[in-house]
Parts: C-alpha cells; sequence; structure tokens
C-alpha cells in the first residue's frame, strides 16, 4: 500500500506491507547452500573425513579470496565497485577486515553480506566504517545475525552518513521496536536514504507509528519496506494517515 503525504508535502514514500515477503528463502535455497559439516577428522568414517578436509580447504580459499579483496578495497582498485558475498562464511572477523579496508576506500559502492553471519562485532565495525565511507550508496545485511548493538551502531551511522541510498535490514536479529525508534530518529536527519527494508523484523505497532512520525518529518526516503512485521491496523493506520 502507498502512503500519500498531505497537499503541502512533495515527495511520498512507498510502503511495501503485503503479506509475501520478495526474498523469503525457500527449501530449495536451503538446500543449495555449500555449508560442509564441521566433521572432527579423527572420526573412522573416511567419508566424514574427507568432508572434514573439503571443508578446510574451502575455508582456507574462503579466506584467501577475502584477503584479495580487502587488499583491493585498500588500494582503491576502480574495477571494484560492486562487492557481493552473499552466503560465504565472512563472520565477525571478516565483516571487520572489510569494514577496516572501507574506511579507506572511495570506489566501492555496493557491498552485498547477506547471510555471511555478521553478528553484532561486524556490524559495529560496519558502522564506523559507514561514518567515513563516502562512497557505499548500497548495503545489503539481510539475514544478519547481529542484535541490538549492531543495529544500534547502524542506526547511530545514518546519523552522520551523506551517501548511502539503500539499506536491506530484512529478517535483521535486532530490529525490534527500539532500534525503529532509532531508525526514526537518524531517518529525521539523514538526507541520503531512499530505500529501508525492515521486512521480517519486528518493528510492530509502536515501531511503525514511530517510523510514521520520521516521515512526517522528513521525506527524503521513497521505499519502506514492512511486510511480516508484527504491525497490525493501530501501526498501519499511523503510516497512511
Amino acid at each position: 500500500m502507498r502512503w500519500q503525504p498531505n497537499h503541502a508535502q512533495r515527495q511520498h514514500v512507498q510502503l511495501f506491507c503485503d503479506m509475501n515477503p520478495k526474498h523469503r528463502r525457500t527449501e530449495e535455497e536451503d538446500l543449495d547452500r555449500d555449508d560442509a559439516p564441521q566433521i572432527p577428522v579423527g572420526g573412522l568414517n573416511v567419508e566424514s573425513a574427507a568432508a572434514a578436509a573439503a571443508a578446510r580447504t574451502r575455508q582456507t580459499n574462503h579466506h584467501a579470496l577475502l584477503q584479495l579483496y580487502v587488499t583491493r578495497l585498500r588500494m582503491n582498485d576502480p574495477p571494484l565497485s560492486e562487492l557481493n558475498l552473499t552466503r560465504t562464511e565472512l563472520g565477525d572477523a571478516g565483516a571487520t577486515l572489510l569494514a577496516r579496508a572501507l574506511c579507506l576506500n572511495y570506489t566501492l559502492t555496493s557491498l552485498n553480506l547477506s547471510e555471511t553471519d555478521v553478528g553484532d562485532a561486524g556490524e559495529t565495525e560496519l558502522g564506523t566504517a559507514l561514518r567515513i565511507n563516502s562512497s557505499i550508496t548500497e548495503l545489503n545485511l539481510k539475514y544478519s545475525r547481529g542484535n541490538n548493538a549492531g543495529a544500534t551502531e547502524l542506526a547511530g551511522a545514518l546519523r552522520v552518513n551523506s551517501c548511502l541510498t539503500s539499506l536491506d535490514l530484512e529478517c535483521h536479529h535486532g530490529i525490534d521496536c527500539a532500534r525503529a525508534t532509532e531508525l526514526s530518529g537518524a531517518l529525521c536527519v539523514n538526507y541520503s536514504l531512499r530505500t529501508l527494508d525492515l521486512s521480517l523484523d519486528n518493528v510492530g505497532d509502536d515501531g511503525a507509528t514511530e517510523l510514521a512520525g520520521a516521515l512526517r518529518v522528513k521525506l527524503s526516503l521513497q521505499e519502506l519496506h514492512l511486510p511480516m512485521n508484527g504491525m497490525g491496523d493501530a501501526g498501519a493506520r499511523q503510516l497512511l494517515g
């Protein structure tokens, strides 16, 4: 549904609140994941030992590839303008390496870290990078494992960041009413963000009310995705009012 501003306002925000989130994972997608089991090599099963060896090899390859990307980011390699690390075993350690490289980078514009097991520590580092970096326009943290601390740091970064136009926080463990309030405060002073995805979070009616208040103050945001968010009629009325 679409929230229509009053006559004195010139812009609008599209609210996507349908009950079918656009990026719901399917069983087929889960089966396609290349997550080999972490099995001790000391077991008697030859297949288990082989699986463990393959897992170690894959982890080594991931680390080498990550180091290569970090080096290129630090060198501001022009061809590296988009980086998609979806479903890699990045974790907080890898996110920290990337974030610190982003503090020195001015060529990367799009970073996709969806389903990479990034938690609070990694998101805190990314939040710090967003306060410094002036090139990233798109950041995807879908299915992040971050909790309240990570979400709070990202909201704080939005208060000072002036180049991010799209932020995807779908199915973020830490987005609740309190974090929605923090994001609302950030939206009131942010002039660059155009799209914010909070699908499958836990905003609820109170969080939706806070977001609605921010939209009445600041209308640079053009798309706000809120399906499957624990929001009822009360929150919807606030967003549509």
